[in-house]
């Protein structure tokens, strides 16, 4: 009876996390969007169009979107013109794959069916801003997330003996290769971790695991599917890379680590728990502001904590339960080393992704951890009330942000006036389509290398780069600290609209500008 009153509960908390995350998007969502997650709108609204789920119209980013959000917004798209409603029913399908993809992980992981219920809400439940971005706004990398848990509840499955070994195995190839097609990312989050985790188990349990040709016939589903992850990639770089406009990784360069650039993967980490740069600085010590921002420094020691507790066990660990330990602490490894030793870019989103897969060490905690069962369950008990009073501060900053109102304005004026076409920053483009419901269509610029502004060939419809030249009117959007980097494209022009954020100027046909802007 008591186990079943848990589950009610932990029912109800995950079903209160999903329709938060939902209204908070419907409410106020078009102040939160930016370009990078308006650009998955942008493409989806342009496959609708029945341009199958990959298109060679689109320039995409650094990764190819086979396997992603564009199979379901770009359906959704054919039944409403709302760009709401396509953001958040798309989310709510997206979290229902995660979650069915979940619960098949912690089906092989544990005999108990309860722990997905008692452990789901933590992956949904936004702790911090980019954890709501990442889980509950963007979702881009929610498919990711949920690829992974397969594959993992895949490898459990075949390590446990089941039946229908073949199917499953199939499946496991056929899911690491159609993954990896859109570019490293699977590998770097999944198959890389999970090597560097069987490896270190080799090391442990050389003994146990037998010779190393019996452990390699034994568990050959682990280098099949690795080979059919690195097959993916291949035809992602060497094939696709041909037909579809995209970048790809292959251009990652080495570098020296330097203590600014460890301080900045610092304090990029410290973001990813709620610890904000942004904020932080000068909020008094004891203040509401500052209550919350050391509660993430707590959540950050809470999940140290976890960590230690299990590693303490060492071999006396469960093998399944070393390799998702281990595999979580590399996968995080993996995203630090790249921040410090490559060019990559230090963003906060993809620490996020990376911690989504220490969820599942709550139940390894209970149930391998050497600690007395009351300890335990007032740990999960007080990480639990601790993210929960995290979300509800998140949710209140989600539904106050103004984020985007001066752009909401711009917008307005612009589609009272009739424009359709327009160019701007990047950070300002694909956000002003969204506004507008795909009704203003957005070119983003960028500066070269000599400083002179030109067209960014970046998550953008290839026809608006190349416009029928007397397609006009089209306008140029700045913000008002923008308006020296492009004084030569609005030289002798007064602007049609400006406000305490925003110029815009007006050009008879996209050739006009265009002409003015190779001349720059």
């Amino acid at each position: 009876m008591k186990d079943k009153r848990k589950k009610v509960v932990a029912i109800l908390w995950l079903l209160a996390i999903v329709a938060l995350n939902s209204y908070v998007l419907w409410k106020n969502g078009k102040n939160l969007v930016n370009a990078d997650d308006s650009s998955e709108l942008v493409l989806a609204s342009l496959l609708s169009g029945g341009n199958g789920f990959i298109s060679r119209g689109w320039v995409y980013s650094s990764e190819l979107r086979v396997l992603n959000t564009q199979w379901i917004r770009a359906l959704l798209f054919r039944f409403t013109n709302s760009w709401t409603a396509v953001r958040v029913v798309g989310n709510l399908v997206l979290d229902g794959w995660l979650l069915v993809a979940y619960r098949f992980f912690v089906g092989q992981l544990t005999e108990k069916k309860n722990w997905f219920w008692y452990t789901a809400p933590f992956l949904l439940l936004p702790f911090s801003h980019e954890a709501f971005y990442v889980m509950g706004e963007m979702g881009y990398y929610i498919p990711h997330l949920a690829i992974s848990f397969t594959i993992l509840g895949l490898w459990l499955y075949l390590y446990r003996g089941k039946t229908h070994r073949k199917t499953a195995h199939l499946l496991l190839c056929a899911l690491t290769f159609v993954s990896c097609l859109g570019g490293i990312r699977q590998l770097t989050v999944t198959l890389m971790p999970m090597w560097l985790a069987v490896l270190c188990l080799v090391f442990r349990h050389s003994r146990k695991l037998g010779t190393p040709r019996e452990f390699f016939l034994k568990y050959s589903y682990l280098w099949t599917s690795s080979l059919a992850g690195v097959a993916g990639y291949l035809v992602n770089n060497k094939i696709l890379s041909r037909i579809f406009l995209f970048d790809t990784y292959s251009r990652l360069v080495l570098v020296q680590p330097t203590f600014d650039r460890l301080q900045v993967v610092l304090r990029t980490l410290l973001n990813t728990f709620g610890y904000s740069e942004d904020g932080v600085p000068d909020t008094p010590l004891f203040s509401g502001k500052g209550l919350f921002f050391v509660l993430s420094l707590c959540f950050m020691a809470l999940l140290l904590i976890l960590v230690i507790q299990i590693w303490k066990r060492g071999r006396e660990l469960s093998l399944p339960a070393e390799f998702l330990l281990l595999f979580s602490i590399y996968g995080f490894g993996i995203v630090f080393l790249l921040y410090v030793f490559t060019d990559m870019s230090i963003t906060t989103r993809y620490y996020a992704l990376s911690l989504m897969m220490f969820v599942p060490l709550l139940i390894v905690f209970y149930q391998e951890a050497d600690l007395s069962k009351g300890v335990k369950q007032l740990f999960l008990t007080a990480t639990a009330v601790l993210l929960c009073v995290l979300g509800v501060a998140e949710y209140h900053s989600c539904l106050t942000s103004e984020l985007n109102e001066g752009r909401m304005a711009s917008v307005a004026w612009l589609e009272q006036e009739g424009y359709t076409l327009g160019y701007s920053s990047f950070w300002n483009a694909n956000v002003l389509t969204e506004l507008s419901d795909g009704q203003i269509e957005m070119v983003p610029l960028t500066e070269g290398r000599d400083g002179a502004p030109g067209l960014y060939p970046w998550l953008v419809k290839l026809d608006n780069l190349f416009p029928d030249e007397k397609r006009g009117p089209v306008f140029l959007l700045l913000y008002v600290h923008e308006t020296d980097r492009y004084e030569n494209l609005t030289a002798g022009r007064t602007p049609v609209y400006e406000d305490d954020n925003y110029y815009i100027y007006s050009y008879e046909t996209a050739g006009e500008f265009l002409t003015l802007l190779n001349q720059e």
